[in-house]
This record gives structure tokens, sequence and C-alpha cells, in this order.
């Protein structure tokens, strides 16, 4: 005859797993939502940037000092620090803008790995559109 507590293992053995697998499965599903890569924070993110590089190119503009000195210098700041995130920039200045009349028509791209925004910007500016995926 067989000893019935044999029977009681088995069944303890069995029970143990199934809740050990439900509480692994309930903590991948907790921890799911933590390592999900949000993109669309990432292109608010650049969109951000593109219209805050665009505002403070127009406020160097209108602003009395004024002079190509000061573009290419609120440029270069702009591309340490952007470049330092992983944002490429680039921003054509050459005869877009007017210290006298205030008038500005920058060509500016930004681009993540994400996103890209540009604005005023042509194939035959010195920017390699095809790399960037832009045509």
């Amino acid at each position: 005859m067989r000893n019935s507590s044999g029977y009681k293992k088995g069944q303890w053995f069995i029970i143990s797993a199934v809740v050990l697998s439900g509480i692994f499965l309930s903590i991948s599903g907790l921890l799911k939502t933590y390592s999900k890569i949000d993109t669309e924070q990432a292109a608010i993110d650049t969109d951000f940037y593109f219209w805050n590089i665009k505002e403070g190119l127009k406020k160097t503009v209108e602003s009395p000092e004024c002079s190509t000195e000061k573009i290419e210098e609120f440029e270069n700041i702009i591309k340490e620090s952007l470049e330092k995130q992983g944002v490429f920039v680039y921003i054509n200045h050459t005869g877009r803008f007017n210290c006298e009349t205030k008038e500005s028509n920058f060509g500016i791209l930004l681009a993540t790995e994400k996103a890209v925004f540009y604005e005023n910007i042509e194939p035959t500016d010195s920017v390699n559109m095809t790399k960037l995926g832009i045509e």
C-alpha cells in the first residue's frame, strides 16, 4: 500500500509552483510599465528645443546688441549644450537676418534618434539631408 503522505508532498509542490509563478508574473507585469521607453516624450522634448532656439534667435535679432557675432555665439552655445544630449543642431544664418529691420528667416534643423524638426532648410543647404532622412 502506498503512503498518503507522498501524495500530499506532490500536491504542495504543485501548489507552490503555481503560486510562485503567479507572483513572478505579477512582478514582471508591474516592472514592464517602468521599463517602457516613451518615444513621445523624446519628440516633445525635441519640439521644445526647436521652438526655444527659434525664439532665442528672434530675440537676439531684436536686441540692441544684434550682430553676426552674437548670432554665432548663440548658435555655438546651443550646439555645445544640445550635442552633449545627442541632439544634432544646424542653423543657417548667412544672409538670413537684418539687425536694422529686426527681420529674420533662419534655417533651423534639429534632429535626434526619434524626431527631426526643420524650418527654412533646403536640400541645397550644407547639410546632408539624405543622411538625416529628409528629402
